[in-house]
């Protein structure tokens, strides 16, 4: 499940979110009014789903997983 947060909220409780992040492997959504938002979560979570879509079949060529 995802939290959601300020960017305020993101600078002054940094730590806190960091373990969120990497101990029950949760996502933060950090809300940044007139800006895009982002999310933090943990670099082996980016590398599965970067794998995923990597293995998901493409629309444009047709490729992926048979």
């Amino acid at each position: 499940m995802a939290v959601q947060t300020t960017y305020s909220n993101a600078r002054n409780k940094l730590a806190s979110l960091l373990a969120r992040v990497t101990d029950p492997n949760e996502i933060v959504i950090i809300n940044r009014p007139g800006y895009e938002n982002v999310l933090m979560v943990t670099a082996s979570e980016l590398s599965g789903l970067l794998e995923t879509g990597h293995l998901m079949p493409s629309t444009k060529s047709g490729s992926g997983i048979s």
